[in-house]
């Protein structure tokens, strides 16, 4: 159960995610795992553009309901009868274990298709004969198709009645019905077509004439009504659609091709705009399929054209809602694969000009990256036309489109590693997208909330959204997976929600990390929010930080030099001595290294101490309670930082209680409490200090008092320096920074940080204007 904040995000696609804000997605930006609240509110999540073949055909028999009958030929009776009798003493004996009438398995009787789906089971004919064309029915009647399974052409008949038609069914009779303009004959032709190839039944027609009144005039329109009753094919085609789509999925690729045919070709069309780009006229193609009024059924035809690699969105139109296509690409590819069925498919306009869809750009972190490192030499070898591309995508000045990141991969060949090249190639394959969110909404939730694990994956597809809920272990989890210990490390317990059930687990345990430096050296000078790649939310929650510093220092580097090399002999020595050949008396070396205390004493000298539940003397608790507020007490001047917190007092009382488990005492004693204090104040000196003053901020926030007033002093500027349009110059903002102060340095890695973050941006070159919150 989960009462607290629910993100509602809304993607350009028309998908949706309701999840919990620490919930992981993979940033379009960075290519990483980032907890959605993370990502910025404009940004861009990694959607799956090409999901998974399906190639299980839909076998008939497997989704009629048990309460069907169907009728087996004489043939076929009489081979049950022949197995059936070998397995037991009678055929009424067979009758009586199996509920099937007297004569169900004689003459013409039809049998109950739940029944005969046992015993096919049992005698192990099932996945044989469910390839049989059998004749089914409701109650009495039985109809016989040509195919076992839902094959293109019935998908179809099935999508066609989907698009523009409908099923009418009472107790005994099911009606399938479509009305089609006379212009429309080779839809008509096509659909008479198709159908000869799975039934015997052609379709019912007749002329009709229709009235309607548009804009006040009269309109008659000439057209054909279609109709065909069938119970068989009205359960089928409800068993497809029914409850928006639910079974669209598990049709097989071939199926689907159909089904998307006739879809097509009732309620689709393919428009060419004329539009200007760069003064230069091209046409815009646009591809739209308008069936359904239902959210959730078009967000289900998404998921099957990204089956054909096709990426759609659903948009929203006047009292209706639509899928559309607008990349060239995707509209030429899908309507290759509907050629073979569609009468509507045709060839699009050539491209004169080229329009890069949203979906078609690659990460610009990553591009900036792995650009950033390349340096063409001599330069005349590489065209000057991509000189500005690599520039600008280098230093992340405009967004990198796929198309254009594989020429210039292409062409930058010669200079790039074959790693560099492997990467670029892989950012401008086909098989992801990146999804624009449009909104972002916060709602309250009081429920139960679920944590998906698909087996044998860490990674799934949830509303088209790549998304992430695993945890691996501490020393290789990614940023964002870090996260997900928060309940763990804070309140010692681990809630789990699966599949309903709702348990929450103690982890009584410490967390003993090692992280190493961004840059591989630790730098004092630097704070360490900075150069470790954890959230401050994060590294606040670990009681002890420490930084351990590799300094040469002759002496000592000698010492250690010398015990690494003598363990070495040790062990080759004892090596020697396990395999039975002679050593030298080598107790005086070996005694350096062998422990104190025996492993399995110090495993239960553990197990035991945890067993003891130390208790608090009046003298620990007034040292503890003195030394908390005189370190607060720093804190009071206005504009002073906030020195320690209530989280850092508990890591005191932490640490004294481990003290005295230490010592198997039962009380903590003032020492124990005056120990936890001056660990404490030699770890917040070494990593939360700052000018000789504590400031808890920098584990807690990752920024300090004095980059707080940094930042409060150049928004300051940038407001005084806005004119009408709320834009400031970039070198008046750094001139007049240094008036008060402030590097350049700082004030452009501020600027580049809250660019990136969405808290400002640049309308034009060297201008800066701060985003307005609503």
């Amino acid at each position: 159960s989960y009462r607290g904040p629910i993100l509602h995000v809304t993607l350009a696609s028309g998908f949706e995610l309701r999840v919990t804000p620490d919930h992981l997605v993979l940033d379009g930006e960075s290519f990483r795992w980032k907890n959605l609240q993370d990502v910025r509110p404009t940004g861009r999540l990694v959607a799956c553009q090409r999901l998974p073949n399906e190639t299980n055909e839909v076998y008939l028999f497997d989704i009629l309901p048990d309460g069907w009958i169907v009728q087996p030929s004489r043939e076929e009776k009489e081979e049950l009868r022949r197995i059936l009798t070998t397995r037991f003493p009678t055929l009424a004996a067979a009758n009586r274990a199996y509920d099937l009438p007297r004569d169900a398995l004689n003459g013409r009787s039809a049998l109950g298709l739940g029944s005969f789906r046992t015993i096919l089971h049992d005698v192990g004919l099932y996945n044989s004969w469910r390839t049989k064309a059998f004749a089914y029915g409701r109650r009495k009647s039985t109809e016989r198709l040509r195919v076992a399974t839902i094959t293109p052409e019935l998908a179809y008949v099935l999508g066609f009645v989907c698009g523009d038609g409908n099923v009418q069914r009472d107790d005994r009779h099911s009606n399938l019905s479509i009305s089609q303009s006379r212009v429309h004959l080779q839809q008509i032709l096509r659909l008479l077509q198709v159908t000869k190839t799975f039934t015997p039944r052609n379709w019912g027609m007749y002329p009709r004439a229709d009235h309607s009144q548009i804009r006040g005039r009269s309109i008659e329109s000439a057209s054909y009504h279609m109709h065909k009753g069938s119970n068989l094919l009205a359960f089928i085609y409800e068993w497809l659609t029914d409850d928006d789509l639910a079974n669209l999925l598990r049709l097989d690729d071939t199926a689907m091709r159909g089904f998307l045919a006739g879809l097509f070709d009732a309620d689709g069309c393919v428009s060419v705009k004329h539009s200007t780009a760069g003064g230069k006229p091209y046409k815009c193609v646009e591809l739209q399929f308008m069936f359904s009024s239902s959210a959730r059924s078009n967000k289900r035809l998404l998921y099957a054209l990204r089956r054909f690699d096709i990426y759609a969105r659903v948009r929203e139109g006047k009292n209706v809602l639509f899928v559309q296509v607008t990349s060239r690409s995707d509209i030429q590819r899908l309507l290759l694969e509907l050629g073979p069925l569609s009468v509507k498919a045709k060839a699009v306009p050539a491209a004169g000009t080229l329009q890069r869809a949203d979906h078609q750009e690659a990460p610009s972190e990553v591009v900036s990256s792995i650009l950033a490192q390349v340096r063409p030499r001599p330069w005349r070898l590489l065209n000057k036309r991509y000189w500005s591309q690599l520039y600008d995508l280098a230093h992340a000045r405009r967004r990198p489109f796929k198309a254009t990141l594989a020429k210039l991969a292409d062409n930058m060949k010669p200079w790039l590693s074959d790693e560099a090249y492997n990467r670029l190639a892989a950012l401008t394959a086909r098989d992801y997208a990146l999804d624009r969110i449009v909104e972002v909404r916060v709602e309250e939730h009081d429920g139960y909330v679920y944590d998906l694990r698909v087996p044998g994956l860490s990674n799934f597809v949830c509303d088209g959204v790549v998304v992430h809920n695993c945890i691996d272990e501490i020393e290789k989890m990614n940023p964002q997976d870090r996260s997900a210990i928060h309940e763990a490390m804070e309140q010692q317990r681990i809630s789990v929600a699966k599949a309903g059930i709702t348990a929450v687990l103690q982890s009584r345990c410490a967390v003993l990390a090692a992280a190493n430096p961004k840059f591989g050296r630790f730098d004092e000078h630097k704070y360490i929010s900075e150069q470790i790649d954890l959230p401050p939310a994060l590294l606040s929650r670990f009681d002890i930080i420490f930084s351990m510093i590799d300094r040469p220092q002759a002496d000592r580097d000698r010492e250690l030099a010398e015990h690494i090399l003598k363990g070495h002999r040790v062990g080759e020595i004892r090596r020697r001595r396990e395999t039975g050949l002679a050593t030298e008396e080598s107790q005086a070396l070996e005694e350096p290294y062998t422990p104190h205390l025996d492993p399995d004493f110090l495993r239960k000298y553990v197990a035991y101490a945890k067993r003891i539940y130390p208790i608090m003397t009046v003298e620990a608790m007034s040292i503890i309670e003195k030394k908390y507020l005189d370190i607060r007490r720093t804190g009071e001047a206005a504009g002073s930082s906030v020195p320690i917190t209530p989280r850092q007092l508990e890591a005191i009382i932490r640490l004294a209680e481990a003290g005295a488990r230490m010592r198997l005492s039962e009380t903590v004693t003032a020492d124990d409490a005056e120990r936890a204090v001056r660990i404490v104040e030699y770890w917040m000196g070494k990593v939360a200090g700052e000018e000789g003053r504590f400031d808890i901020d920098i584990i807690q926030t990752g920024i300090s008092q004095s980059q707080r007033e940094q930042i409060i002093s150049i928004r300051d500027i940038i407001n005084e320096l806005a004119g009408p349009d709320g834009v400031a110059d970039y070198e008046d903002i750094v001139r007049i920074a240094q008036e008060r102060g402030i590097p350049p340095a700082k004030v452009d890695s501020w600027l580049k940080r809250w660019a990136q973050e969405g808290e400002i941006y640049s309308p034009v070159k060297n201008k800066y204007k701060l985003v307005e919150r609503l």
